[in-house]
């Protein structure tokens, strides 16, 4: 009896660092993805502060902004990302949409973080896109000493375009909780 027992301790100490070891590692794959996008915020931010800078026309960084766009989308495999940007109080999109003078960029919450982030890369919680009511994810920046802010839209059914490689076992799942706790 003392046997089984300790085989039944043995097995369950096994299958719990199991479960902690698959857990820590899909966390880490979403860390990874985050900093991912993260790291590509920072790219087009350094190529449109030095737009910016070299004093380019709305036109030619709108056209840049969808060449970035779509070059990166191409590589990514998919229409991931929706860059656009407030420049000197206008929304410049790589994907302009009809209303965009209109749209009240200063009272959204992925504006507001951006701007009391200070310079780090904010992400919001999931929301209904007010254009394609979609749910989206914003990823959001401030640059500069203005107000100027860069963000990424990620349709939250594109966020993981890229399916981690390893699969969980049957009857196995994950969660990802926003800042609210919800999945």
């Amino acid at each position: 009896a003392y046997a089984i027992f300790l085989t039944r301790d043995k097995l369950m100490k096994n299958a719990n660092e199991m479960g902690m070891l698959l857990a820590e590692s899909y966390a880490y794959k979403e860390e990874n993805r985050i900093d991912f996008y993260t790291m590509l915020l920072g790219l087009e931010e350094k190529y449109l502060v030095e737009r910016i800078e070299s004093q380019e026309d709305e036109e030619n960084i709108q056209e840049w902004m969808t060449s970035f766009s779509s070059n990166l989308n191409e590589n990514l495999g998919s229409d991931i990302i929706d860059p656009y940007a407030v420049i000197n109080g206008k929304i410049i999109g790589a994907n302009p949409w009809d209303g965009d003078e209109s749209y009240d960029y200063e009272n959204s919450n992925w504006y507001q973080e951006a701007l009391d982030a200070k310079g780090e890369a904010i992400y919001t919680d999931v929301y209904e896109d007010v254009i394609t009511g979609k749910q989206v994810i914003t990823l959001a920046k401030s640059f500069g000493d203005t107000k100027n802010v860069l963000a990424f839209d990620i349709a939250l059914e594109k966020f993981h375009a890229h399916q981690n490689k390893a699969d969980l076992p049957d009857g196995s799942y994950f969660f990802l909780f926003d800042s609210h706790n919800n999945v």
